[in-house]
């Protein structure tokens, strides 16, 4: 830390003694280092294996069992009613093929599990080749449970293929279907969870839960996948819902529209008025190669492609690289883009930043808007004289005291182009195709914001989207690892729709800006791409990050990590309740004390009161 900066810490915290009392910068120095410690705990817990997840299974899976074993209180009179009428709620579809020891072994595995079930309203539809031995040893599992007789049913001479399971579904008698693997399990309470969805108003066509995939015993828990609610564009990166329970009509019907099974998977997201995410760990799947060549719901890039176009996205087309990261293109009308960049002085970050874009960008169909705030240095001044002999290069000058809203709402009002593009002094393009990936997203009618992924100077993460309430108001999740990482939160490589995406590189339609309202000019510095990006939510559109849209990002080089807090307090008002209920694209399971991806801790303060402490502290 230079001197100049120490002594601008110095002088804060004389101010807060002065204006608040020395008691209440004592607390605030025990705060900020309670919550200092435990971030730098859980770090060190996750690198030294310290803290694994079968102890989160023991700390946290115990406290969701039913209350009473067998008799869930919330739904047991339901359940009772439709084992007395023979109505089935789940229908557990398994294709088989007869082979060695060890596939009988793993479809007893998953057996064993269904038998399990704390609600009777259950069937297992097997279908593929029966042999006595198979069979006797199915029966014998439940001749073993009294009450689980009829449960159990053969559909023979079904090939365990996209015919088979097209009959397997007819013959079915559950409301729900759900695909198994031999040697996949899942928990005693998935038919309790599917019971109490039911009994909501808009009951949902697709329902999915996180997973993790046990161990060559059978019974060791490992890898945990975790998933956030409903994402269309997660879906495009990776099949997670290849797991899920399928209203059984809407399955059988989507799947004599397709030629294929991952196909109709597709389909059923395209027809679906609701898809439902239950954060528990409610299926294991195993991993032996043994089940290789049994018939699953797995779509291809070329499926996702189709499942676009079908959408209204002309010529979408899908390339997956050598490292399988599949990246989606298609022709985008060539709209104007307005690049909008507030400067002020730092002439070596400003003209990095426009000779990056002038050099290597590919889509040329774009103009920048410099608004400056009041620059004194010679140098810049000079460098001004330069572009404003370039056609495409715009200048306002404003010497009103830096508010980043007002800065922006300003030069969209000079601006020509459909397209808007906010983006910060201190960033360098490093991808001719950037500005491509940006503008074909943006222009899509049902996306209202798309954001890069940022890296710092080393090649780490810096942006890969924002989480609400991480660490406070928001943080970028994946912040310092590097490109390709994989977690239990899923890849930092995949399209993820998020809550919000920072103002460093932030594209959004005109009409889409003029629609919300622009940036709330009370925020002055912090907090306005959060909040401007959940109102672009609760008008309907959705936030995209895109992982092919790369760029560096030279964080906080011109105005440093000055936070005002007049911005805290605003951004603690408008988003406490968003806050409390917790971000929709991550998962609950997931610790929002870091930025990194892990399991959460008991000990942890809650969301709520993070964002209160900071509100009290430092607003």
């Amino acid at each position: 830390m230079n001197l100049k900066r120490m002594a601008s810490r110095v002088a804060y915290f004389v101010q807060i003694i002065e204006n608040r009392g020395l008691i209440f910068f004592l607390h605030l120095v025990v705060w900020f280092f309670k919550t200092r410690w435990l971030k730098l705990w859980i770090r060190f817990e996750d690198r030294c294996g310290l803290f694994s997840y079968v102890r989160w299974i023991r700390e946290n899976e115990a406290r969701l069992q039913p209350s009473v074993p067998g008799k869930p209180e919330s739904i047991f009179s339901e359940t009772e009613e439709l084992h007395a009428g023979q109505r089935v709620r789940l229908s557990f579809v398994i294709p088989y093929r007869w082979g060695s020891s060890l596939r009988v072994a793993l479809l007893a595995q998953t057996i064993r599990s269904l038998l399990a079930q704390t609600s009777p309203a259950w069937e297992v539809c097997l279908f593929g080749e029966k042999s006595e031995v198979l069979s006797s040893s199915i029966a014998g599992l439940a001749a073993s449970e009294a009450d689980c007789q009829g449960h159990i049913r053969w559909l023979t001479d079904l090939y365990p293929g996209e015919d088979g399971l097209s009959n397997a579904l007819a013959n079915a008698r559950g409301e729900w279907v759900m695909l198994l693997s031999p040697g996949d399990t899942v928990s005693p309470e998935i038919c309790v969870e599917l019971a109490q969805l039911a009994q909501q108003p808009a009951s949902p066509e697709i329902v999915y839960f996180d997973q993790d995939q046990l161990g060559a015993d059978g019974s060791t828990r490992k890898n945990p996948l975790l998933r956030p609610d409903w994402s269309p564009e997660l879906l495009l990166s990776v099949n997670y819902l290849e797991n899920a329970c399928f209203r059984r009509e809407i399955l059988r019907s989507c799947l004599e529209q397709s030629q294929g099974s991952g196909e109709a998977v597709l389909r059923c997201v395209e027809q679906a008025r609701q898809i439902v995410h239950v954060p528990r760990l409610l299926y294991h799947q195993t991993n032996m190669a043994s089940t290789d060549g049994l018939f699953s719901l797995k779509f291809t890039a070329a499926d996702a492609a189709a499942h676009l176009q079908r959408l209204g996205v002309a010529q979408a087309q899908a390339v997956e690289d050598a490292l399988k990261r599949v990246r989606f293109s298609w022709p985008a009308r060539d709209q104007l883009v307005s690049i909008i960049i507030p400067s002020r002085d730092h002439r070596e970050y400003l003209e990095r930043c426009i000779t990056s874009i002038h050099h290597l960008t590919r889509y040329r169909n774009y103009e920048i808007v410099i608004v400056d705030n009041n620059s004194q240095q010679a140098e810049t001044l000079a460098y001004y004289a330069q572009l404003q002999q370039m056609s495409n290069i715009t200048i306002l000058q404003n010497r009103t005291p830096f508010n980043y809203s007002a800065y922006n709402n300003l030069g969209v009002r000079h601006a020509r182009g459909d397209l808007l593009l906010f983006l910060n002094n201190d960033v360098e393009v490093i991808d001719s195709g950037w500005l491509d990936e940006l503008v074909q997203w943006a222009a899509w009618s049902e996306i209202g914001a798309v954001g890069a992924k940022l890296l710092y100077l080393d090649g780490t993460i810096q942006h890969a989207g924002i989480v609400v309430g991480m660490e406070g108001h928001g943080s970028h999740i994946f912040m310092g690892v590097r490109e390709g990482y994989n977690s239990l939160f899923g890849s930092v490589e995949w399209y993820r729709d998020v809550s919000a995406v920072t103002g460093a590189c932030l594209m959004m339609r005109r009409d889409v800006f003029e629609q919300i309202g622009g940036f709330d000019e009370n925020y002055i510095l912090a907090f306005n791409d959060i909040e401007i990006c959940v109102r672009v939510l609760a008008h309907g559109y959705r936030v995209l990050y895109n992982p092919f849209a790369r760029l560096i990002h030279y964080e906080g080089k011109s105005r440093g990590r000055y936070i005002p807090s007049q911005d805290i307090r605003l951004g603690y008002e408008h988003l406490k309740d968003y806050v409390r209920q917790g971000d929709p694209f991550y998962n609950p399971n997931l610790s929002y004390a870091v930025c990194l991806p892990t399991l959460c801790r008991r000990s942890e303060q809650s969301r709520a009161e993070r964002l209160a402490m900071i509100r009290q502290y430092m607003g």
